[in-house]
């Protein structure tokens, strides 16, 4: 399907909701998933990519009718992006987040999502705080620039703590992850992964084992 603007919004009144309620640290009633992409343009090499390279956004339209009917018909309360890189085409956020502000729903709910160290400014965090964003994660997978290039990840470890120091500038709570067990892992460069995990000083850090499927 490469029109995504002509699916149907989920069917949330099929739920009953109150068992759903989000989790911390947004503090709030009720989270909803949303989804405004397919496929991810990256080339991490442990990745799934379970809807290809090709990345193919819903209109800016499209994710804000859906916002607010979510709100106005669910009272949510707030938002969890769940591409697979949110903020994979800064030009499109920007225009989402502007167009957020200017219908006041950033003053209804809050929102989070995940992205890159790499594809990120001091300027797009400050302007994803002002749209209602509370909330980032970032895939670090390694704090070893050797490991992150045999991962095929294309970043290095400044690039994270540069990341961290401007969401964290911008009042975000920042989260991430760290995969241990990749090819190429020694004993030294798991415990140097994690020493720099805790380094970063984040809310939530997690540790998820590679596996080959």
């Amino acid at each position: 399907i490469m029109e995504l603007d002509t699916l149907p919004f989920p069917a949330w009144d099929l739920f009953d909701l109150t068992k759903y309620p989000g989790s911390d640290p947004h503090r709030t009633k009720l989270e909803l998933p949303m989804a405004t992409s397919r496929g991810c343009p990256f080339t991490c090499n442990f990745c799934a990519r379970m809807f290809g390279r090709k990345r193919i956004n819903r209109t800016v339209d499209s994710v804000i009718a859906e916002m607010e009917r979510n709100i106005t018909d669910f009272g949510a309360t707030a938002f969890y992006f769940l591409d697979e890189t949110f903020i994979a085409n800064p030009a499109w956020n920007e225009q989402l987040f502007k167009k957020m502000i200017d219908r006041g729903i950033n003053r209804k709910i809050k929102w989070s999502c995940s992205t890159r160290v790499d594809i990120v400014t001091p300027e797009m965090f400050k302007l994803m705080r002002k749209s209602g964003c509370y909330y980032v994660f970032f895939g670090f997978e390694h704090g070893d620039d050797e490991m992150l290039k045999i991962m095929g990840k294309k970043v290095d470890a400044e690039q994270a703590r540069r990341a961290v120091k401007w969401a964290k500038g911008a009042d975000l709570v920042v989260v991430g992850c760290f995969i241990l067990g990749l090819p190429g892992e020694t004993l030294d460069t798991a415990h140097l992964n994690m020493n720099f995990a805790k380094s970063l000083d984040i809310y939530s850090t997690s540790f998820p084992i590679a596996c080959q499927i």
